[in-house]
């Protein structure tokens, strides 16, 4: 009976043990400050995130095999490895969910980058202040003050850039919303006026023998 008593204990052990995630180096301790804040944002600019998103899984073996046996299924693919990389960002998002929730002061890459992506497409706030709840997103204002303090820390291109010249795309915008004929004086409606615009940094390497400086300078002369 001691036996059997002892067995479920180390069973309960274990299983206990199981369910603490093992943080990684793309799990960002915000109560750092802002060294910590400048090293995520340093990983986004960086661009790519196929090594990145992967470390919540190997560095929890455990508890990731308990995710996959929770989540399969009989269905058979047609293409084995786009369903098991799907699969893997599903449990990359599972985890990543059940870290922040531990601890809101924890930010999962996966997490932050959810949150970038939703912010550029205007997602809708009281869905983000939901998902924000179940800890599947950071906070709007986080997201926003994360954004504003990220490109203050631009690297610049990863390349040496060609100088004085930039690819610029301007696209101006003016629509009248909620205007009606039926309006009183109190609801004439507002126009919006919205200006959006990109650059792009040209690398040296298209035309190593173009020398913008020099051109300027003589013509100038």
């Amino acid at each position: 009976m001691q036996q059997h008593v002892t067995a479920l204990e180390d069973l309960k052990i274990k299983h206990e043990r199981m369910l603490i995630l093992n943080p990684t180096s793309y799990s960002f301790d915000m109560s750092k400050g802002d060294d910590e804040k400048l090293r995520l944002s340093q990983v986004c600019w960086q661009g790519q995130f196929a090594d990145c998103l992967s470390e919540l899984l190997v560095d929890n073996p455990e508890l990731t095999a308990m995710l996959r046996a929770a989540v399969s299924n009989t269905y058979s693919p047609d293409d084995e490895d786009l369903f098991l990389h799907k699969q893997d960002l599903k449990l990359e998002s599972l985890l990543s969910t059940i870290y922040k929730s531990q601890n809101q002061q924890q930010m999962p890459l996966f997490i932050v980058l959810r949150s970038i992506y939703s912010y550029h497409h205007g997602m809708h706030r009281e869905s983000w202040n939901f998902e924000s709840a179940v800890k599947l997103l950071a906070s709007h204002r986080w997201t926003e003050e994360f954004i504003k303090f990220s490109i203050c820390h631009n690297p610049g291109p990863p390349f040496e850039a060609l100088p004085f010249v930039s690819g610029v795309v301007f696209d101006n915008f003016t629509v009248k919303v909620d205007y009606k004929s039926l309006h009183d004086l109190d609801h004439n409606g507002y126009r919006l006026d919205m200006t959006n615009w990109g650059s792009v940094t040209i690398p040296q390497e298209v035309n190593l023998k173009l020398n913008i400086a020099a051109i300027i300078a003589g013509k100038y002369e």
